[in-house]
């Protein structure tokens, strides 16, 4: 399904990897600034990959340290807690810290993902939206997949009350599933892939109707901003390098993404279609971050009562400076 890449060598070399990378006549600067990322291991954050495979964050006066996390809401707490200047996350996981707390700032989008879906097992008969009400329901919590199995059960009139929902990790979804110790969990890609390779036929996916895509955020803290401006104006050059490098190159970036997250490169090929890897940022996003809200206000996930305004929390400057035609959000 989509787009997969021709065959390609079994060990492709550093040093080839490299040299595509640096541009002719573009030396890195002298003085490298520090910089030290949160990431999720998905397939969302590829263009952190592709950054830190070659020579890009150098290239741009950059010395970068990524730290990997299953999913989203790790990554935030480093972010938070300042063990990390910037991170990658999906809307959700903001969304949710937004209404706790407001020092965060979203510098642009890096991808949007889609792939979200719901999986069962066959021999725990479900295989519509109803069957899912009693049974043990896997998703990691705080996370997208939280939002989006809420919003299924609403759009198809089955309380979120009434399933046994329990939280985990993505890793350990996975593994609970494949030992039928939970009915069905919801999850995005590439762990989404990893259980249906395990299940085969003896997997179902629910169908599904509506919204199933987001975004991967870049977000930083106020005083990351006030005090390093620099940086994330590189941060951002170095993204729109990676783009580039992904949109020229596919199959090396497939072969990086597959190398960081540990998925086969025939996983990271399936679940490809379903991410764009862009620069941007559009109105889209605040919609669907007060959709977000909304939910989770509406469901008392939060004891705040009124919509934050996300156009606040959004830092359009630096953005514009670095490329102005890809701020879409009206302001």
């Amino acid at each position: 399904m989509g787009y997969c890449p021709l065959p390609l060598m079994k060990i492709v070399s550093a040093i080839l990897i490299t040299a595509i990378f640096v541009l002719p006549g573009c030396s890195p600067p002298a003085k490298r600034d520090q910089i030290t990322v949160a990431v999720t291991t998905a397939n969302i954050a590829g263009l952190f990959f592709v950054a830190g495979a070659g020579s890009l964050f150098e290239k741009n006066g950059l010395s970068a340290t990524m730290k990997k996390y299953q999913a989203g809401p790790q990554s935030l707490k480093e972010l938070v807690s300042g063990k990390a200047d910037v991170a990658t996350l999906a809307d959700f996981p903001f969304v949710a810290n937004s209404l706790e707390r407001g020092n965060l700032r979203i510098v642009c989008t890096t991808a949007r993902g889609g792939g979200m879906q719901i999986v069962a097992r066959r021999d725990s008969n479900i295989v519509k939206a109803e069957d899912l009400v009693g049974k043990t329901v896997a998703v990691p919590k705080g996370t997208i997949a939280q939002f989006f199995l809420g919003a299924y059960c609403q759009r198809n009139g089955v309380s979120y009350e009434k399933l046994h929902v329990v939280y985990m990790p993505p890793q350990e979804l996975v593994d609970a599933i494949k030992k039928n110790s939970v009915s069905a969990a919801c999850v995005w890609s590439p762990f989404i892939e990893q259980i249906r390779d395990h299940l085969g036929n003896d997997g179902v996916i629910l169908p599904s109707s509506g919204r199933t895509d987001y975004y991967a955020l870049l977000v930083t803290r106020d005083d990351v901003l006030k005090e390093k401006p620099a940086v994330i104006e590189r941060l951002l050059r170095t993204m729109f390098d990676a783009e580039a490098y992904v949109r020229r190159h596919p199959d090396e970036a497939m072969q990086i993404v597959a190398k960081e997250t540990g998925l086969t490169l025939d996983q990271v090929c399936r679940g490809w279609p379903e991410n764009k890897y862009e620069v941007k940022l559009d109105q889209d996003l605040i919609t669907l971050m007060e959709a977000e809200a909304h939910w989770m206000i509406k469901n008392k996930l939060t004891e705040r009562k009124e919509m934050p305004n996300y156009l606040d929390m959004i830092d359009l400057k630096e953005l514009h400076r670095v490329k102005p035609d890809a701020v879409g959000i009206i302001h």
